[in-house]
């Protein structure tokens, strides 16, 4: 799993479970999303699992959204 600087920020912890385990209910998306539109800035860090989580949706490679 990928370290970075705050590893137990919310937003991180929540990304990095649902790319962990390979599984994104709808639920925890939308808080995801809400996280992120809530912060000013979002870490580069955070970007790269937001990119990483949203490829893995579209690929199919993630169970739970459709």
């Amino acid at each position: 799993m990928m370290q970075f600087t705050q590893p137990d920020s919310e937003i991180n912890l929540m990304i990095e479970t649902a790319i962990h385990k390979k599984l994104v209910t709808r639920q925890d998306f939308q808080k995801i999303m809400t996280l992120a539109g809530q912060e000013l800035k979002i870490e580069a860090h955070e970007k790269q699992l937001l990119c990483h989580l949203q490829g893995m949706m579209k690929n199919r490679s993630t169970g739970g959204l459709p």
